[in-house]
């Protein structure tokens, strides 16, 4: 007990030695949420069984009989239903129904085709992540014995971040059979983030697990159209970037060669090996040395016109003339440990306008 008028009891067993297993019922009386969990702050009063069992590789887990109501950031809020779930995801006589700050899952069995769906529909993001808005929708069905899932969602008016989307939709359909194929697009319209305007952007993955592409298509302040080629073998995976070109309000550049690119599961990084960008102003950025990861390097060199980074400073000030510059820099567990940058200029000018 922790007050009075706020009570959660537990009754029951739990085994444990090779393995774990246990049989708990719950029963809440005005049990306030921790405050870590904010914004989900409120008292829950209500009942619930809980069994399931850990043995290696195989486990499972039981919610029944769940019943609880109460109060959530200020919005009823209730919990109703039962969950199966297994080490083959199985979700098999699941009816689950959670309604809780203006958002609701619901995990029911299909009528004829007897698939479990799980549906998901917020109403306003502003409750869930803080200082954003627009809804959200998702539905998603597995066929467990086909290996299958399917999966469609939709978002709009949404914020956050600086980021703004007029439309969001999604439509997936994937295996873990990696000889079955993989589909995924993600679609967005009349997209703005800082000074940048898109009037549309499309992500597409196709392929199986063994054979992808992955396909991105921008239109609007920036345009391109990038094309990435992967495979994964015996547990590595590799791909390449196929050459590309991109239009942006400070110019354009281009990939002229494919790029190799590799996973390093031991490091945990992405590894990409040297290449160059042509500019469309006599410049050329050339990537070194690049891998990425919560540790990792860069080294970048850029040599051509001055003039190219007139589109990057302040409008009273120009530049003209030749220009080679070198940009560094290593990070480890996310935090920057190493930043270098160089540039020289052979002969040319940065001018300043008075008037």
């Amino acid at each position: 007990k922790r007050q009075d008028q706020q009570s959660l009891q537990l009754a029951g067993t739990v085994n444990y030695g090779d393995s774990l297993a246990w049989d708990l019922g719950v029963d809440l009386h005005e049990f306030e949420l921790p405050p870590q969990l904010d914004p989900l702050a409120g008292q829950l009063t209500g009942s619930l069984q809980s069994r399931g069992r850990f043995d290696g590789d195989s486990w499972a887990f039981e919610l029944s009989q769940l019943a609880v109501q109460g109060t959530v950031a200020e919005l009823p809020a209730t919990l109703a239903g039962v969950l199966y779930l297994n080490q083959d995801l199985d979700l098999a006589g699941t009816e689950l129904d959670v309604q809780m700050n203006g958002a609701r899952l619901r995990i029911q069995q299909l009528p004829v085709v007897g698939l479990p769906q799980a549906e998901l529909i917020v109403g306003d993001l502003g409750r869930w992540l803080h200082a954003a808005s627009g809804d959200l929708q998702a539905v998603m069905t597995w066929d467990r014995e086909r290996g299958l899932v399917t999966i469609q969602g939709s978002s709009g008016g949404a914020r956050w971040q600086g980021l703004q989307l007029g439309s969001l939709s999604l439509n997936g359909r994937g295996s873990l059979d990696p000889q079955l194929p993989v589909s995924l697009v993600v679609s967005g319209q009349t997209i703005q983030w800082a000074d940048i305007n898109l009037q549309t952007v499309t992500l597409e993955l196709r392929g199986t697990l063994e054979q992808h592409r992955l396909h991105l298509d921008l239109k609007g302040d920036v345009a391109s159209a990038m094309t990435l080629d992967g495979s994964l073998i015996e547990g590595k995976w590799r791909g390449q970037l196929q050459p590309m070109t991109v239009s942006s309000p400070v110019g354009g550049a281009s990939l002229e060669k494919a790029v190799a690119v590799e996973y390093l599961e031991d490091e945990g990084l992405l590894s990409v090996a040297g290449h160059c960008w042509v500019g469309t102003r006599h410049t050329d950025l050339c990537v070194d040395r690049l891998r990425l990861g919560e540790s990792g390097e860069l080294s970048v060199t850029l040599e051509g016109d001055l003039a190219a980074l007139s589109a990057l400073l302040p409008e009273q000030y120009r530049a003209d003339g030749h220009s080679a510059g070198l940009v560094s820099a290593r990070w480890v567990d996310l935090e920057l440990q190493e930043l270098t940058a160089q540039l020289d200029i052979a002969e040319g000018v940065i001018e300043k306008a008075l008037i």
